[in-house]
């Protein structure tokens, strides 16, 4: 039987974030009750402390694990308290989840089966803590949409900021590594088919959710830039670190096995850097 065709009490974790503020407007749209919970909206959503969704999970028909510590690459994620912290996090949710025993779906990384990191480990041990616990892996492949610019940013984000603020854009690295960008409301869309259809999802498996398009950060910048002079008659310049090779350039390939059968991406690179600078201005 599919679940998601009634309504029902949905709690988001990392409600606040880009991803997560797009997945909590769109099951409000599809009518389901959304809780949000984010340390952004104060102490006592801060998963770091033990018990702290004792008073909410009882009332809650699914879980949407979004949560967790993460930035783009000028973001340290190996110091000790990165660490710390998250470990805190994935310890007391999935404690929480299990005493509780709610059905949810944790979102993932694709770098998690590399250990260049302390994200990439961290992600690793709580899709294995999902397994245990008969949950559902989603993956995320830079997964993109507006956000405060800042230690924390992402590339795509930080460029638009940088062509509207300086009508240039400098890109850290060569430029030349390539990864897939998915739109968040397209990724919404993807989790929100696997929340419909999570009753018969095979949960052995990670679930890829991608554009399937490698596309060089280079081109990002000019995507941008082409969009900035047809839109709104801007000149962007466009610089670059030479040989820099980008210490995160490591790549896996997606399988689109599952989502296929549920999902089509439906916004292009290109639309969606249009409406990030539409929302932007």
């Amino acid at each position: 039987m599919l679940i998601g065709i009634y309504r029902m009490r949905v709690l988001i974790l990392g409600s606040e974030g880009t991803v997560g503020r797009s997945v909590s407007n769109l099951f409000i749209e599809k009518g389901h009750d959304v809780i949000r919970w984010d340390i952004k909206l104060g102490e006592q959503y801060d998963l770091r402390k033990e018990g702290c969704l004792d008073s909410i999970l009882p009332s809650i028909d699914f879980v949407i694990f979004l949560a967790f510590d993460v930035g783009g690459a000028k973001y340290d994620v190996n110091s000790f308290r990165y660490l710390d912290d998250n470990l805190l996090l994935i310890h007391n949710t999935f404690t929480s989840l299990k005493k509780y025993n709610k059905p949810f779906i944790h979102s993932t990384s694709t770098m998690s089966n590399m250990n260049h990191n302390s994200y990439a480990v961290l992600k690793r041990l709580a899709e294995l803590y999902t397994l245990l616990l008969d949950g559902v892996n989603i993956k995320l492949w830079n997964v993109y949409g507006n956000e405060e610019i800042g230690l924390k940013s992402h590339v795509l984000p930080d460029f638009i900021s940088q062509a509207l603020l300086s009508n240039s854009i400098h890109i850290r690295s060569s430029g030349l590594e390539e990864r897939m960008f998915l739109h968040c409301d397209d990724f919404s869309n993807a989790l929100y088919t696997v929340f419909q259809n999570y009753s018969i999802i095979d949960r052995s498996s990670v679930i890829d959710v991608s554009s399937y398009e490698w596309i060089s950060i280079k081109s990002i910048a000019y995507t941008i830039q082409k969009v900035m002079k047809e839109s709104y008659g801007k000149d962007i310049t466009i610089s670059s670190n030479g040989d820099f090779q980008d210490s995160h350039n490591k790549r896996n390939e997606p399988d689109l096995t599952i989502i296929s059968k549920f999902w089509k991406q439906s916004i292009s690179i290109e639309n969606g850097i249009r409406d990030m600078i539409k929302k932007s201005l």
